[in-house]
């Protein structure tokens, strides 16, 4: 990892491994107690609990100690400290301690942040390691130590502690390093694909040349341009119409796949899981996050669950501090820095995950406890390029209100719908915020997530598309909770807009590289799916207005050669009536697979619905100028819902049964 001491104390680590291989290993387990927790009788664990580790740890293929403090049957603390004494070693909670940066010197932060063993200087001024050991290096640390002549040697090089501890103390000391790669990793090394530097000239200049020839057009030949603007403008509202036509078609084979999913892993093959749940303002739903995250049918051992918290959101910090969290969960509080968001914070503390395979849950989120199962499964039979799965989202408050209920008809014709048939016809998958499940060493090369990017996650499956890679859409659900006040769900949908523009912007700045990348279909996804839906929402008020005043005037029957001309009105009105009928066909079929029939009454009122979605692309236009990577928070915890209901849902085939 690092020089000097590092390098010392792996290479002592690494001889004791091979010792132990050469002499037909340990790991202990012929006997009923594996030897890394045997220790532990008596004082901290009786036998049939140590006992029931041991097993566990056979049966899913971990290690035991592992078992033990994940499970919650032992404290992480109480475990370090007994095996401190048992091997005859100091332990330190390293408040006092400091890393030896002399030792650490070319070593990258990221490489700090998820070790277990650092060089550190104490309060006296010794240099040691620091050591939280586990699986097999405990292992060879419990051999060594067996050693009639290694006691004295290791006491002089070596001090226990907690891989907590450990992660602290980075943060404490290298959380300015950590926080600046979060923010400037994908600026440093892909400067093309981050949102950070806004528009290019080349985006500038064209974007003023349009506008400068629209007002000439204007001024010059208004009725003549107006007429070719509706012109353009409708072609782009028929290709997202044909889109979600196209769409609804394609899905229905993706239904018949979904059919045929993967067998499962066995327990033994199931690979370590990291969860990475930010947090900001929580405090209300964190209880009932943790009760839905503990519920995950998965080996407890193997699931490495990190709750993100902001230095500044004392109340979400005091609240965890409150709860009594089994061993799999770890807080990392991310230090201030700009931007505030999501995706920084992610980024922050993916140095810290321990796990191949990575998902991202929110706050509200109620998963399918089969979730992370299917989409290991998945992995492993999707083949090198298999970047990501997106689980579908729905909403446990869907019927609560008219917004909620349109809400929950648009969710299940995107995740229930738009996005299988995207994975059918192997297009790029914008993904969801939540629910998405990544091979960590894919996600890392390309860079993470774009700290400045407001939807990070629509632009992340564009980036992973033009990298080579494939997005699938995973056949099991993650329930979210609905904004059932039009303000919170304005703020939220503004975002979400202002995001996709970014993103649109970003995948443009190149348009031949992008094309060349993408392909001509891919490249035809990103200019309707992320520009076209964009730019549909703006000018779809305009179409309603116009056919609206015609109608009002009479003037559907007027010279074919003017402006208000029957053909033209009829085009609009042609565009209008198919785009209509294209989302309603979708939002059918999506409801239909989400099992949510009840809801397809209320399709009726979408294009009132559609009309508040242009409100904030305005929104989300002017916001984007303004202040480009503000992140609007959106408030969970419904003040109507008793979030605690949520727990007894009833899930069949990764699915809500209601």
């Amino acid at each position: 990892m690092g020089a000097g001491q590092m390098g010392a104390g792996r290479s002592l680590a690494r001889e004791s491994r091979h010792r132990l291989a050469r002499a037909g290993g340990i790991p202990g387990f012929d006997g009923e107690v594996a030897p890394q927790i045997a220790f532990l009788e008596g004082r901290h664990a009786d036998r049939r609990t140590l006992a029931r580790a041991s097993r566990l740890a056979r049966r899913w293929n971990a290690d035991p100690e592992q078992v033990l403090i994940r499970c919650g049957w032992v404290s992480q603390g109480t475990y370090y400290r007994a095996l401190a004494a048992h091997l005859g070693l100091a332990f330190s909670g390293l408040q006092d301690a400091r890393l030896d940066e002399s030792a650490l010197a070319g070593t990258p932060e990221t490489s700090i942040a998820a070790a277990d063993l650092v060089p550190v200087i104490d309060a006296g001024g010794n240099k040691c390691l620091a050591l939280a050991p586990r699986g097999a290096g405990l292992r060879a640390l419990i051999a060594m130590s067996a050693r009639p002549d290694a006691g004295a040697h290791l006491r002089q090089r070596l001090v226990i502690t907690t891989p907590a501890h450990l992660a602290d103390l980075a943060i404490a000391q290298r959380g300015e390093e950590l926080s600046a790669h979060a923010c400037g990793n994908l600026l440093k090394t892909a400067p093309e694909c981050s949102a950070a530097s806004g528009l290019t000239l080349a985006q500038k200049l064209g974007l003023a040349g349009a506008a400068l020839a629209l007002a000439a057009g204007l001024a010059l030949y208004p009725l003549m341009t107006l007429a070719g603007l509706n012109v353009v403008l409708a072609g782009i509202f028929a290709c997202v119409g044909a889109s979600r036509a196209g769409a609804a078609l394609a899905v229905l084979e993706e239904v018949r796949a979904a059919a045929r999913e993967a067998a499962s892993l066995g327990e033994r093959d199931l690979p370590v899981y990291t969860l990475l749940v930010p947090l900001f303002r929580e405090a209300a739903v964190l209880p009932h996050l943790v009760a839905a995250l503990q519920a995950l049918d998965y080996p407890k051992a193997k699931l490495d669950i990190k709750l993100i918290l902001e230095a500044e959101d004392l109340d979400t910090r005091k609240a965890a501090a409150r709860l009594a969290l089994p061993g799999c969960f770890h807080i990392i509080v991310v230090p201030p820095s700009q931007p505030q968001t999501k995706p920084k914070a992610l980024n922050f503390a993916l140095a810290f995950a321990r796990g191949s395979l990575v998902a991202i849950y929110d706050a509200e989120d109620r998963p399918d406890p089969g979730q992370l199962r299917r989409a290991a499964a998945a992995f492993a039979n999707g083949g090198e390029t298999l970047a990501c799965v997106q689980g579908r989202l729905g909403f446990y408050n869907a019927g609560r209100n008219w917004l909620t209920r349109q809400f929950a008809i648009e969710y299940c014709a995107l995740f229930d719908a738009l996005l299988p048939a995207l994975h059918a016809l192997r297009l790029p998958i914008p993904l969801g915020g939540t629910s998405n499940h990544f091979r960590r060493d894919i996600l890392e090369e390309v860079g993470g997530w774009d700290p400045h990017n407001v939807t990070e996650d629509a632009d992340l499956g564009f980036r992973l598309a033009r990298r080579g890679y494939h997005v699938a859409s995973l056949n099991s659900q993650t329930l979210e909770e609905a904004c059932e006040r039009l303000p919170q769900w304005l703020g939220q949908r503004t975002r979400w807009l202002k995001g996709w523009i970014q993103t649109y912007f970003v995948h443009m700045r190149q348009p031949l590289r992008a094309l060349h990348e993408l392909g001509p279909l891919g490249f035809a996804a990103l200019n309707i799916l992320i520009g076209g839906m964009v730019l549909s929402a703006l000018v779809h008020p305009l179409f309603v207005a116009l056919i609206g005043a015609k109608l009002v005037s009479g003037a559907l029957a007027a010279d074919p050669a003017s402006l208000g001309g029957w053909w033209l009105a009829a085009l609009n009105v042609w565009n209008l009536t198919i785009g209509y009928a294209a989302a309603m066909l979708l939002a059918w079929i999506g409801l239909g697979i989400a099992g949510r029939r009840g809801l397809r009454r209320a399709l009726v009122w979408m294009p009132f619905y559609w009309l508040l979605i242009s409100l904030a692309a305005y929104r989300a236009l002017w916001d984007y100028a303004r202040r480009p990577f503000h992140w609007e928070k959106t408030e969970h915890g419904a003040p109507r819902f008793r979030l605690a209901g949520a727990q007894r849902l009833f899930w069949r085939n990764g699915r809500l049964a209601e």
